[in-house]
């Protein structure tokens, strides 16, 4: 993979903003202006929202005083009057208690200006991500064969990569040769619709050996076998997939 490329979040995981079977097909990019949001909306929010946080802090933590007071109130009736303030003590605390019950709200549920607008709006941009996802996704997924191999070659490029793409039909079972200062990577492209099986690597890691490739590279679409797995390892052999690949071409 790219040097200086860090993994993030697949696009699946976007979907769970609406749930799968909800998700609006947004294909436009959300602007804040659209929700009626100024450039700053997340900030008010976030501001107004504090607000209310220690409003209310202070407001339970006074509640939280008259109950006390209340108890060793109760308390000391009680053991004056024994068990005749008993059952008086009980009530006193059972009201108390209904009344702060009645009262008390979940400062997180008091809306503010904005917030349902940028609530949306936030909704939205997860839509627009999952399904700018699966368009990039269609994209790669249709290409096929030497094509794919192509748009491996120029995807790292953007990464400052020099690429040599073989001829059709492989060289050696090499596809590509990458290239960045003293690294030098042996790629073997599978378009395949299935996952990639150790057969593969085999052949790629002979070919490492008797060319003298001292770093390997298989990128397939459709993933890998758990027996790839376990034949790379302790290899210079590093392994791509297809989330992989659009999540390098964010960052380009």
């Amino acid at each position: 993979m790219a040097k200086g490329y860090k993994r993030k979040t697949s696009y699946v995981g976007s979907s769970e903003y609406y749930g799968s079977k909800n998700l609006p097909k947004i294909m436009q990019k959300p602007q804040l202006a659209d929700y009626g949001l100024p450039p700053n909306a997340e900030y008010l929010v976030n501001t107004e929202k504090e607000k209310i946080r220690q409003k209310y802090a202070k407001i339970n933590k006074r509640r939280t005083y008259i109950v006390l007071g209340a108890l060793l109130v109760c308390i000391a009736l009680s053991y004056k009057y024994l068990m005749e303030w008993i059952m008086c003590s009980g009530a006193v605390i059972f009201v108390v208690l209904l009344i702060i019950v009645a009262v008390e709200k979940n400062p997180e549920a008091v809306p503010v200006e904005y917030e349902t607008q940028l609530i949306q709006y936030q909704k939205d941009c997860k839509a627009y991500e999952y399904w700018l996802g699966v368009k990039k996704f269609n994209a790669w997924d249709s290409l096929d064969g030497h094509s794919f191999e192509r748009a491996v070659a120029r995807l790292y490029e953007g990464f400052g990569y020099s690429t040599t793409v073989s001829r059709e039909g492989g060289d050696g079972g090499i596809d590509i040769i990458l290239k960045k200062d003293n690294d030098v990577i042996a790629v073997q492209c599978k378009a395949h619709n299935k996952a990639v099986g150790p057969a593969v690597a085999r052949d790629l890691y002979g070919t490492m050996v008797s060319k003298g490739y001292k770093h390997g590279m298989i990128v397939s679409k459709n993933g890998f076998t758990k027996g790839v797995h376990e034949f790379i390892a302790g290899k210079n052999i590093e392994l791509v997939d297809l989330q992989q690949l659009m999540e390098m071409q964010d960052h380009l």
